[in-house]
């Protein structure tokens, strides 16, 4: 399972590593594409992370759900700071394209941790994580092409964020992670990705696509359901 969990560590380091030469700018189905990312990742929340995260969770019961308030309200509060603190929209980019390099890093250093958790468990739950992650790697906010051009040009900067999730399944190979780390990691992460699709996908001002946020839905619907009965 180790090595399933690396594997997909140096897939989403490659997907991160080249994320920045697509220009989903000039794309006209970019909202298309990000809606039905954020309905796969939304049903894979709920039906799937969430109901493992709070059912399994070795952290206090009445606490389980903490991590995830704790990531959604810092991404949150992170935009938001950023916002009133400049009134000028091109010092706003600028401050979140720097927030967005150091968390990106943590960010995908967390995952990297998860997935070898999720993997050690079951190879099904690993992959029904990594598919929704990989396409919002390419797609969504928090990607490598949402960071500063001169970050993206420094050769070593970006090679050590590419394969930051590839760092964090390192990790758990020579750093015994505390059980509890990875509870609250899990729900740090599901909060986080929580607010990343309502960012991406709900906003009206942003255009999305309600049919294809809903064939999302129903594809991953599709998908888990039909593994757990072929499992089952």
């Amino acid at each position: 399972m180790v090595l399933l969990a690396i594997g997909f560590g140096i897939l989403l380091g490659i997907a991160h590593f080249f994320s920045d030469r697509i220009d989903f700018s000039k794309f006209k189905e970019k909202m298309k594409l990000i809606s039905f990312t954020s309905g796969i990742l939304l049903t894979y929340l709920f039906l799937d992370l969430f109901p493992q995260f709070y059912g399994d969770s070795r952290l206090v019961v009445d606490m389980s759900l903490l991590f995830v308030l704790i990531g959604f309200s810092m991404f949150h509060f992170i935009e938001k700071y950023i916002e009133r603190r400049s009134m000028k929209r091109s010092e706003i980019r600028k401050e979140l394209k720097r927030v967005h390099s150091a968390a990106f890093f943590l960010y995908h250093l967390a995952i990297g941790i998860i997935i070898v958790d999720l993997t050690g468990s079951s190879a099904i739950k690993g992959f029904l994580f990594f598919i929704p992650i990989m396409l919002y790697s390419v797609t969504s906010t928090i990607s490598m092409k949402e960071i500063d051009g001169q970050v993206r040009e420094s050769g070593p900067v970006k090679a050590l964020l590419s394969v930051s999730t590839l760092l964090g399944t390192a990790i758990t190979l020579f750093v015994k992670v505390e059980v509890l780390v990875f509870d609250m990691l899990i729900g740090f992460i599901a909060g986080s990705l929580l607010y990343i699709v309502v960012m991406d996908s709900i906003q009206k001002e942003k255009g999305g696509q309600p049919a294809y946020f809903m064939l999302g839905i129903i594809a991953y619907v599709a998908a888990i359901v039909g593994l757990r009965l072929i499992l089952a």
